[in-house]
């Protein structure tokens, strides 16, 4: 399914909230690439194993459609409870790791002047601050919304994922034709690299769009209307900037 694919395929972008913390990494240039390639490969190939385990018990072998029982039933409640607590581990881990990088991007776009210069000061024991707290603010006024208005938690779970996957294929997408701009200044000598970007836009973009097919227009409406909402602040610091250079 549609839905099923664009989760499947997202499933090791972990690697996003590596690239935003570099500068307070020992020697970035080793680290952040090795790290990166590391949640890739890694990441990606056990999350796979895992999701085809379980999808070829279930159409072969049968037991519902429910990890969470089938789980129960075929590896007992002790397994069910480990898996509960890895979930949560993993879920709180992930939400800090994305919370912190998303507080370094908003530093870094604040030192470079997309925002304002409070959101770039660094205090001696707490780092970024303004940043930080910024960054937690968003969280909140993205997601209260959507937790606030389903049904129950399950539906708000699987909301804010679905709107995540498809913004994470929006950065890819992004991100592969960069890679292309790049590789075409010098095809001679990055011919491999433009092979990679071509072949990852065509990949990726293919996602995108089956996947919005799939999911519940109310969600693909809401993502959207945060692209648009990105297009109108990005226009609108244009036109100030604008201004103030006249």
């Amino acid at each position: 399914m549609p839905q099923h694919t664009l989760l499947g395929a997202a499933i090791p972008t972990g690697y996003g909230s590596i690239t935003p913390v570099s500068g307070e990494v020992k020697n970035p240039k080793r680290n952040v690439p090795l790290a990166v390639v590391t949640v890739i490969l890694l990441g990606g190939s056990l999350a796979a194993l895992d999701i085809y385990a379980v999808a070829d018990h279930i159409i072969y072998v049968g037991g519902g459609s429910s990890m969470l029982q089938l789980i129960a039933d075929r590896f007992g409640l002790l397994t069910l409870a480990f898996v509960f607590f890895a979930a949560l581990n993993d879920g709180i881990l992930a939400t800090l790791a994305f919370m912190v990088a998303t507080s370094r991007t908003i530093y870094a776009m604040s030192y470079h002047g997309f925002l304002p210069s409070l959101f770039n000061k660094v205090h001696a024991k707490s780092g970024p601050l303004y940043a930080g707290l910024a960054a937690i603010g968003l969280y909140a006024v993205a997601l209260y919304p959507i937790v606030a208005t389903a049904p129950d938690l399950s539906t708000a779970f699987t909301t804010m994922g679905f709107l995540a996957m498809l913004a994470n294929t929006v950065v890819h997408v992004s991100a592969n034709l960069s890679l292309l701009r790049i590789s075409l200044k010098r095809i001679s000598k990055r011919w491999w690299e433009l092979a990679l970007s071509v072949a990852a836009t065509v990949l990726t973009t293919y996602i995108a769009l089956q996947s919005i097919g799939g999911i519940q227009p109310g969600i693909v409406s809401t993502f959207m209307g945060l692209i648009v909402l990105g297009f109108l602040v990005a226009e609108a610091r244009e036109m100030i900037l604008e201004g103030e250079e006249e």
